[in-house]
């Protein structure tokens, strides 16, 4: 199985993710999360940047989740999480979530092919952003199909449905520059390792971090998690701007979204 998620933005039909299901039922999701890392002259090039949902047949009870980065001249890091949504029919975990560039690159074109696509619905970079979040399921697991804070897409593979929750982030007023940048951000999923700690709470907390949600719990991940990334590209653009009077109001709306949560396990 081939899919590809697609958008249309300022017109032009966009790739954002590409998704290859391997013959032993493992899947592989492409994320275009932009050209580099880093800010010129000390960018590297993003050679691939995936994650991979495994069948993990050694275990009865979790899914791993895997995210490798590959960077231009050979560097690499992983990350890995576990889920037991999957296999224990427990609601739904994310895998990671992102705010996409402006989506000019050439890396987003989409190829003239016959490959299965979703697409989601369009949007002006100039005046507004992309986030999403995607989250992993058992197929007979039953998700929301509507809500008032996220547009839902979804699509199945053999072993794991796949639930993706969008939106479009605004200023709260008109300003005389382009909402979206070239830069990307993206947060993935952490789970840890309950034999890591001592406390009896640490414990706890750390099988829960390997536990999905229920759909409307998830709705409220992708809510924080978008919030994380406006506030992150908020950021972004009061260090580039050079108008105090802008930068000034993007404090202010930075001010106005309440502060995200952070994760801490005390060891």
């Amino acid at each position: 199985m081939k899919k590809r998620v697609n958008i249309v933005a300022n017109g032009k039909l966009r790739n954002l993710l590409s998704i290859k299901e391997s013959p032993k039922g493992d899947v592989y999701i492409r994320l275009k999360s932009g050209r580099q890392v880093g800010i010129p002259p000390n960018e590297i090039k993003i050679s691939e940047h995936r994650y991979s949902i495994h069948v993990s047949p050694r275990s009865a009870n979790y899914t791993t989740l895997k995210r490798t980065l590959q960077l231009e001249g050979g560097q690499s890091s992983t990350g890995c999480a576990l889920t037991d949504a999957v296999k224990c029919n427990n609601g739904f975990s994310p895998i990671f979530s992102h705010r996409t560039t402006d989506l000019s690159g050439s890396d987003y074109d989409v190829k003239n092919d016959n490959t299965d696509s979703i697409l989601l619905k369009s949007f002006d970079p100039e005046k507004e952003g992309l986030v999403f979040t995607i989250f992993v399921g058992n197929p007979e697991e039953n998700f929301l199909k509507q809500s008032d804070n996220a547009i839902i897409a979804k699509f199945n593979t053999k072993n794991f449905q796949f639930i993706i929750c969008y939106c479009f982030i605004r200023f709260s007023q008109n300003l005389p520059i382009p909402f979206s940048l070239p830069f990307a951000w993206t947060m993935d999923s952490i789970t840890f390792d309950p034999e890591t700690f001592n406390k009896q709470s640490s414990i706890y907390g750390a099988h829960e971090k390997m536990s999905g949600d229920a759909p409307q719990e998830c709705i409220k991940y992708f809510c924080s998690s978008k919030d994380f990334l406006m506030i992150n590209l908020l950021e972004t653009h009061k260090e580039l701007s050079t108008n105090v009077e802008i930068k000034n109001f993007f404090q202010h709306m930075i001010n106005k979204i309440s502060p995200v949560p952070s994760i801490h396990i005390p060891c």
